[in-house]
């Protein structure tokens, strides 16, 4: 090999190996110190590629040697150089061959030659350079690996989910992905390698993409303090989230990522709202409102007053039930639109659960203010809503409470709130009361109350007594009433006025009614056939779905008739949702059990009532016939008009409430074919009869199979006539 091949085999070895290095440096370094980590390695390795370079080294910009690798030359050598210009780093490769080889080679030619002559001459020219070929084809295959694993680092640059951008000290680029471009709306020319990082906001900030208050707020919030390493969150002018990682280079570049965060933080914001909002209503539920309301408790510390108001809707359950939750949840939408219209933007209205909502009214000037507010939602919920082809009607009842006046704690507020709301509805549904200090005790009364009333149930404290209906025409027993009887132990008789209420309220109703039914059900079962048992049926009761399947129990358990079965309904049941009464009524018609209207004429008495369902009785309430001997031309107008309405109708007609014989003359002469009254009647027609809760307990006196029962007045309950009975006419 002559000196110019050697030479130019050198050259070559230089370039190749700087691009080598390069491609090394890019797949492994991250800072300038893994240059000088790395290095002597890298260059060993390349030296290894040709057996005539005997030493390879890299110096920086300064001339530095940062790496060396092979042996010193005592030979005069041949060096070649090729520049490095990676991530920041700028240098330069040196490859030095020794000249050694080549005079030892000659000389070891000349002898061979003259030894070997011709055929020496001959071999050494027809000998392959197995060497020097070997190492061209290793520098080759370096060269194709070096581009391809360029190619594959562009392509994953470019296939990043994340943008990235690298600079070096000079606030240049050195490298920038597809991505980042993408992001910012920047074009390949733009973010080409050797764009100032200035340039790339001028760039940004012409596309309006950039956070700060201000173009040049963001270009001095871009260009400050690059080379530290900082972690950041942006949003950009257009609303996206941007999550920046800035991360510095030994070089005094960096390196830095960016990723749109944007649906996170929207999936984030809308956990937020969800654990804070009532789905579908969208207003603050409990979690939020016990935060806005310790932050008005907070101005009420300042010399400031608030309300709270506790929202309860009249009726809704009777919508969610009849109509459906579909109908119930709009009803609930569009309450909530009008209550909020009711109130300012700085007050709050919640949704607490499924029918109660609560309203911070902060700050209040004075009480009346308080009252206005509670006034007009009542009215607005009192008016028809249109949903879903039905027009609904219900109402709301409020209970407030006034800071500081009733408390400074939260909880204490609401619950003094909740206080004054079953006051409102305990008095009357469809009003507002404020919170007075004597609830407390009410709410305890009714606590206890509500205990004993479950214990009673539980321990057989109830008993039927039963209230003869007498034909007064033949003078005779036609049929009883099931009247229920609390006896409280250490108390005495409790007043059905004073627990049925709290047990409708409380759904025991329905546990309480069907042991009545079953019970007078068995009794009526050992009297005469024609004899008849009436049960009272509460509106709670005549919307439980078993109630039918219950009663038909009650019946085939006792083996009692169903036509000697009288179901007792007030008005107030078709009044709440009369298509779907009618629909029970007509279910309770096909076991062939009767039914009667109780207490007509003291609510809306809609003839359209008497038209759509054909009832086996109506009663005349007890209203009516007190004031019969007074001289009150009305009470006697209406009691011959029901009379004949009945007559007319085909149906039976039954006076409550006859206390003295005027009014039984009175009532008989009016033509009533039945009448109940409360008089006293002759030991010799009544005895009496009751049965007990408690398992195994007869009626006190039972009268024999086949015979009519005689009865005398039971016991009275508190506040009672003394002498209560019903008789037919």
């Amino acid at each position: 090999m002559g000196y110019s091949d050697l030479s130019a085999r050198a050259r070559e070895h230089a370039t190749v190996g700087a691009r080598h290095i390069e491609i090394q440096l890019i797949s492994v370094a991250r800072d300038s110190d893994a240059v000088r980590d790395i290095a002597p390695n890298i260059l060993y390795a390349t030296r290894g590629a040709a057996e005539t370079v005997a030493a390879t080294w890299i110096t920086d910009r300064d001339g530095t040697t940062v790496g060396f690798a092979g042996r010193s030359i005592a030979w005069p050598e041949i060096v070649a150089q090729a520049p490095i210009r990676v991530m920041g780093f700028e240098g330069t490769f040196f490859a030095a061959c020794s000249t050694g080889p080549i005079i030892i080679g000659t000389v070891n030619t000349f002898l061979a030659f003259l030894a070997l002559g011709f055929a020496a001459w001959y071999c050494f020219r027809r000998l392959p350079l197995t060497a020097l070929d070997t190492a061209l084809g290793l520098l080759q295959q370096a060269q194709a690996e070096a581009h391809e694993k360029n190619v594959r680092f562009d392509t994953a640059l470019d296939h990043m989910s994340q943008g990235l951008c690298m600079f070096d000290r000079d606030q240049k680029i050195l490298v920038c992905n597809k991505r980042y471009a993408e992001m910012y709306g920047l074009t390949r020319e733009q973010t080409r390698p050797g764009t100032t990082l200035r340039e790339i906001v001028q760039y940004r900030i012409a596309k309006g993409l950039y956070s700060g208050a201000t173009p040049n707020e963001y270009m001095h919030e871009r260009t400050a303090r690059v080379t530290e390493a900082s972690n950041s969150v942006q949003q950009l002018s257009d609303g996206r989230f941007v999550a920046i990682a800035r991360r510095p280079m030994a070089c005094g570049g960096w390196v830095t990522t960016h990723e749109d965060i944007t649906e996170q933080r929207q999936a984030e914001a809308k956990i937020a709202y969800m654990a804070h909002h009532d789905a579908l209503t969208g207003l603050p539920n409990r979690t939020l409102l016990h935060e806005r309301l310790d932050q008005a408790i907070e101005r009420v510390g300042r010399g400031e007053a608030l309300a709270v108001h506790c929202l309860d809707l009249d009726h809704f359950k009777d919508v969610n039930d009849t109509l459906g939750h579909a109908v119930g949840d709009a009803l609930l939408q569009a309450v909530t639109a009008r209550v909020a219209g009711c109130i300012r933007e700085t007050d709050t209205l919640g949704r607490v659960s499924g029918d109660e909502f609560t309203i911070i009214q902060c700050p209040i000037a004075s009480t009346e203010e308080v009252m206005a507010v509670a006034a007009r939602i009542v009215e607005v919920v009192q008016e028809p809503f249109s949903l879903m082809g039905h027009q609904v009607m219900i109402g709301t009842s409020i209970g407030v409470a006034l800071a500081p006046k009733d408390g400074v704690d939260g909880e204490m507020l609401l619950r003094n709130a909740d206080l004054a709301l079953y006051k409102a509805k305990q008095e009357r549904r469809g009003t507002y009361r404020f919170f007075e200090p004597d609830m407390n005790s009410d709410l305890q009364s009714r606590r206890d109350l509500e205990v004993a009333l479950r214990n009673a149930i539980q321990s057989g404290e109830f008993e039927v007594y039963y209230q003869p209906l007498l034909n007064l025409k033949h003078n005779e027993v036609c049929s009883f009433e099931a009247l229920i009887r609390w006896n409280r132990p250490a108390i005495g008789m409790v007043s059905p006025a004073h627990f049925i209420p709290l047990a409708e309220e409380t759904g025991l109703i329905n546990q309480i009614g069907e042991w009545v039914m079953r019970e007078a059900c068995r009794e009526a079962a050992s009297w005469p056939d024609h004899i008849m048992v009436s049960v009272n049926l509460s509106s709670v009761q005549f919307k439980n779905r078993s109630l039918v399947q219950m009663i038909m129990s009650a019946l085939a358990a006792s083996g009692l008739a169903p036509g000697r079965l009288e179901l007792e309904i007030t008005e107030s049941v078709l009044v709440q949702d009369s298509d779907s009464a009618l629909e029970m009524l007509k279910s309770l018609r096909l076991l062939g059990v009767k039914i009667a209207l109780d207490d007509f004429g003291t609510g809306y008495s809609s003839l359209s009532y008497l038209q759509s369902f054909p009832f086996d009785k109506i009663k005349i309430d007890r209203s009516f016939i007190k004031d019969l001997t007074s001289g009150n031309e009305n009470a006697l107008a209406i009691v011959s008009a029901v009379v004949q309405l009945g007559s007319s109708l085909g149906i039976t007609t039954t006076a409550e409430g006859v206390e003295t014989a005027d009014q039984l003359e009175i009532v008989r002469s009016r033509g009533a074919p039945r009448s109940r009254a409360t008089c006293s009647v002759p030991r010799s027609l009544l005895s009496r009869s009751r049965s007990s809760a408690r398992a195994g307990q007869r009626p006190a006196t039972q009268p024999e199979r086949g015979q009519a029962p005689v009865f005398q007045p039971s016991p009275s309950a508190p506040g009672e006539h003394a002498g209560l009975r019903r008789f037919a006419i």
